[in-house]
């Protein structure tokens, strides 16, 4: 499942968002997506692992609804409108996620960060 490049915030999702992110937390309110953070979806977990079993409870599933996380809220959202539904706090026990995404998903991310921090570097060479 691919995670959607645009998720909009409803009124009731834009409230619960206020309520649960973290002070220094910044979310873009016009489309979650453009957040400054990496979102996983429940096929970058571990299978069976706790917060995948959570996902598909939270998700019931629905085919219509999806489900994202940052590490620090969880995000229900209708795949069809790509509208949030409601904003959770990811709970303590899940904390970190990176031990409960899959190893391969790990290391793609690590890939593309040094890849991006090499071209960085050639770029400020070249000029």
């Amino acid at each position: 499942m691919k995670i959607p490049s645009e998720v909009k915030l409803t009124y009731h999702a834009r409230q619960r968002l206020d309520e649960r992110k973290e002070v220094n937390s910044y979310y873009n309110t016009k489309n979650l997506m453009k957040s400054s953070c990496k979102w996983y979806n429940k096929d970058d977990f571990i299978k069976n692992s706790n917060l995948y079993l959570h996902s598909l409870y939270v998700c019931r599933k629905s085919h219509q609804i999806g489900y994202i996380t940052d590490g620090k809220i969880e995000i229900v959202y209708n795949k069809n409108s790509k509208n949030v539904i409601t904003v959770l706090k990811l709970d303590e026990k899940f904390l970190p996620i990176t031990k409960f995404i899959k190893p391969e998903v790990l290391e793609q991310i690590k890939i593309k960060k040094e890849e991006k921090r090499l071209k960085k570097i050639l770029n400020l060479e070249c000029c």
